[in-house]
């Protein structure tokens, strides 16, 4: 009885004395929130974002987790919400992300619900990462922006069509901060690189009447049309513009693949511009796109915003190994000049601003796939403010 009480407690010094590396070894947890819209207008537009952002989640924790100095690791453990396509949602569902304690979110596409998250999380010390091309004129300290921005976007976009169509340009978009601010911007590149706007309308998110906005394009003198509608509202407007037979080529800057896959023929021979497309054939993208295929079947289409917020993931992960903590400064910090290799090439988040530097691409579809056929080859350094 004697010899069994000392193994007994032989054993349990020995296990004491390996718990610090027995605690080491096991994994810690982070909570991120997953803010995204599963319902209204912008659904279609932004679930494949949700899906991508969980894919990079699941390949981390996959691969034994986020790795930090000396011997620790943190699994991701994602809290997903719906924006349901309207800021006031999304602002409230950022406020109950943050008062559980969650202090990272992924999520957003329209300017108009990223505002109102900042609004939500900016006091409780958040941080958003934001995968979706926008305006700029923007740094808030609650941001990662890994989007696009204008002078990467717009500017190169209106620099294809004033090459090859002419510079007589009709917008059209969705009611909103960034199709306007956008179209802002459009009217004043223009004026000072010889072109000219001779027309701009706009519908609410959500409209599928494009009939008058149609007939305006058809009676103007435009050369081509440029496209900020956003949503589902896409599939009508290029319906409409299919039937009255525009003759005119449209330049898109937020019509997804994932969007135009669905919509047949009504794209044949339009444009997008996007840092993107789903036949770049690198390695990285191959690997993506065989991973999402894999996760959510084969007739899923990958795009920019999709391989964006799965990159952003990435870059989160990078950024909590080199900080050796997820608290919102640190990583603001360590993400400053932080390069990453995506499915669209080298990214690097610029340490002024963390807005992204990224390559360009224009895609002409047919049948909803679209063909590069213009890139800017390197990433291009993004302007909160476009010097134009």
């Amino acid at each position: 009885m004697k010899a069994l009480t000392r193994v007994a407690c032989l054993l349990v010094i020995v296990l004491v004395g390996m718990w610090p590396a027995l605690s080491r070894q096991d994994p810690g947890e982070i909570e991120v929130g997953v803010l995204f819209s599963s319902s209204g207008t912008m659904a279609q537009s932004e679930i494949p974002l949700k899906d991508a952002t969980l894919l990079a989640i699941q390949q981390i924790n996959e691969g034994g987790g986020i790795f930090l100095p000396p011997e620790r690791r943190l699994m991701i453990r994602p809290v997903l919400a719906d924006g349901a396509s309207r800021p006031a949602v999304f602002a409230k569902e950022a406020g109950h992300l943050l008062d559980r304690g969650v202090r990272v979110v992924f999520g957003c596409w329209t300017s108009d619900s990223r505002k109102a998250v900042i609004k939500a999380i900016e006091p409780r010390g958040g941080l958003l990462f934001y995968p979706v091309q926008f305006e700029g004129r923007e740094q808030s300290p609650a941001v990662i922006y890994s989007g696009l921005t204008a002078n990467q976007q717009l500017f190169p976009a209106l620099d294809y069509l004033r090459r090859n169509f002419g510079s007589r340009v009709y917008l059209v978009g969705s009611d909103y901060v960034y199709p306007r601010t956008t179209n802002q911007l459009c009217r004043r590149y223009l004026s000072r690189h010889g072109g000219s706007v001779v027309g701009e309308s706009y519908r609410p998110r959500g409209s599928v009447d494009f009939g008058p906005i149609v007939e305006a394009i058809k009676r103007s003198p435009c050369d081509a049309i440029l496209n900020t509608i956003n949503g589902d509202s896409q599939k009508a407007f290029f319906e409409q513009a299919l039937q009255a037979r525009l003759g005119r080529p449209i330049m898109s800057l937020s019509l997804s693949e994932t969007q135009a896959a669905t919509m047949g023929t009504s794209t044949d021979g339009h444009y997008a511009a996007w840092g993107y497309f789903s036949s770049l054939k690198t390695p990285q993208s191959v690997r993506f796109q065989r991973a999402f295929s894999m996760a959510y079947g084969a007739d899923r289409v990958v795009d920019d915003p999709c391989q964006t917020a799965y990159s952003q993931v990435m870059a989160f992960a990078q950024a909590v190994s080199a900080a050796g903590t997820s608290e919102p400064g640190s990583l603001r910090r360590a993400m400053r000049a932080l390069i990453l290799d995506t499915p669209a090439g080298l990214v690097r988040y610029d340490p002024k601003n963390l807005y992204c530097w990224r390559a360009i691409r224009i895609g002409r579809f047919k049948t909803g796939r679209a063909s590069i056929v213009w890139s800017s080859e390197v990433p291009i350094k993004p302007e909160p403010e476009p010097g134009l």
